[in-house]
């Protein structure tokens, strides 16, 4: 994402400016695909401090993650109230989905009262949801199936938790807001959204890396933002990777024609 001229010390946060680009995706691909979208978005960290505390609270994030995301989504109004969250700290479903939880809960022996709620003051049309420590595969399996039946439509979640092993076949738009450059990682991560659908088999899924490209910086200061890595300094990024760099550590598994004079098949 092209960001506009910044200050120096706006150029810090950085990673931040991908939310923006996240809601742009989400509201395009919502608009192209309605009531179909299936859509998860992955960040590395939960960020749940940033949750404001009320419905009228700041929402100031200063680096990107679940929580921000979601915040940022919900408070654009994308997704139509229909975003979740679900890491392995923190699961969040809209307020709707709550009789389609309860259905879901006792078709897998679930008792009625296993499922706790807790409201979000910040957040009045979604809540809270545990079923104990002892039940954390399953509750995965519950968010997992509302958001197959379209209870939820924009899950935001850790890639750590919903990257290999865990399976939605109807997934069909992916936001990778990582920081992982590991082409193994990121093609785990990829391989949720391309595995077939067997009740859609024409299926496509849209896959979607961003990167932050920050205008140069003029001045005495520029060797030494450079030097000090200044965009990844508030954004856990690997030290001394641009997001380009990330991105093209990601594709080197990818194989298509050369862009040069050769017309041979490569890889990277």
């Amino acid at each position: 994402s092209l960001r506009e001229s910044r200050t120096i010390f706006q150029l810090m946060a950085s990673s931040v400016a991908k939310l923006d680009s996240i809601t742009e995706i989400a509201r395009a691909e919502w608009a192209a695909m309605g009531r179909d979208l299936r859509m998860v978005i992955l960040s590395d960290h939960v960020r749940a401090a940033d949750l404001p505390t009320n419905s009228d609270g700041a929402f100031r994030p200063s680096k990107l993650g679940v929580i921000p995301i979601f915040e940022h989504l919900r408070r654009n109004g994308v997704g139509a109230g229909r975003t979740g969250v679900l890491t392995g700290t923190l699961v969040i479903v809209p307020r709707t989905a709550l009789a389609a939880l309860g259905d879901l809960a006792r078709n897998q022996g679930l008792d009625a009262d296993t499922v706790v709620t807790v409201d979000i003051p910040a957040c009045p049309d979604h809540v809270r949801i545990t079923l104990g420590s002892a039940h954390g595969a399953r509750l995965v399996r519950l968010v997992t199936a509302l958001f197959a039946q379209g209870e939820i439509e924009i899950l935001v979640g850790t890639q750590s938790l919903l990257g290999e092993g865990w399976d939605a076949p109807v997934l069909n738009s992916l936001i990778l807001a990582s920081n992982t450059s590991s082409f193994m990682l990121s093609n785990q991560m990829r391989g949720r959204a391309i595995r077939v659908d067997p009740d859609t088999p024409k299926k496509v899924a849209n896959i979607w890396h961003l990167a932050t490209v920050e205008p140069p910086i003029r001045g005495p200061l520029a060797d030494l933002a450079e030097a000090m890595n200044w965009g990844h300094l508030m954004d856990d990024g690997p030290g001394g990777l641009s997001d380009i760099a990330i991105l093209n550590r990601r594709f080197r598994a990818f194989e298509g024609i050369s862009s040069s004079a050769s017309n041979l098949i490569e890889g990277g």
